[in-house]
């Protein structure tokens, strides 16, 4: 080979070194944005160093302006497996304040140790599970009234929310609320208060569900108890 040839593929081969790709940052995906207390988080990684022992960091705040930090918790260590990817799954936590919010952002952030200074970070929201209706927050009802009923975190169990209203065992009426929306299964809908004639005085439990015909045994549910005025 003459010299002219090897300036060439020694040309070649330096083009293709340039031309390489560079290694990619660490990146971190959920499979939903939105976690109420006890459902699993699904974290799948990427672009980590092979077999790394990624540690993980989840700092809370208030996602209102301005936000107040509510303090942090760590994962446990994940192993990248030799391509530098993972994919792990966790229960949700708690609230930090659950007497005070309704949603926290989480702010969670994968730590590569080989390569600390490049963290992937990925941004969800931690809601509560529960139901609000401000005009029953005596447990006085006020059959044929006006009410406001908020639905916050229902991330998993359907669509459609639907209240039952029973005395005792027995079921007298079940209502559809509406639809729930957003990642988190929020809803906020106006209703009137027993919506059917003469409800009998005394303690009542109204059950919430995403199930037209609610099976106490196997639904997820939440129930107010309630008191009709004589």
């Amino acid at each position: 080979m003459d010299f002219t040839a090897r300036a060439f593929l020694a040309g070649l081969a330096t083009l293709a070194v340039l031309a390489a790709p560079a290694a990619a940052d660490p990146a971190v995906t959920l499979d939903r944005a939105c976690y109420a207390p006890g459902d699993a988080i699904t974290r799948t990684g990427s672009g980590f160093t092979a077999g790394a022992p990624v540690t993980e960091s989840v700092a809370f705040q208030t996602p209102e302006l301005p936000t107040i930090a509510l303090g942090s918790l760590n994962g446990p260590t994940i192993a990248a497996n030799p391509q530098g990817a993972f994919k792990s799954t966790l229960s949700a936590p708690k609230l930090r304040r659950p007497s005070k919010d309704f949603a926290e952002t989480a702010i969670d952030t994968f730590t590569d140790p080989a390569n600390p200074t490049k963290p992937a970070v990925v941004q969800w929201t931690l809601s509560s599970w529960t139901m609000s209706v401000p005009a029953w927050a005596g447990r006085a009802a006020r059959p044929g009234q006006a009410m406001t009923v908020y639905a916050y975190g229902w991330t998993t169990a359907g669509t459609t929310l639907y209240m039952h209203y029973f005395r005792g065992t027995k079921r007298y009426k079940t209502v559809r609320v509406g639809r729930l929306t957003g990642a988190c299964g929020d809803l906020s809908k106006h209703l009137v208060q027993f919506p059917f004639h003469h409800p009998k005085p005394g303690d009542w439990k109204v059950f919430f569900s995403t199930t037209k015909l609610l099976d106490k045994q196997g639904d997820a549910w939440i129930a107010l108890k309630v008191r009709v005025p004589r």
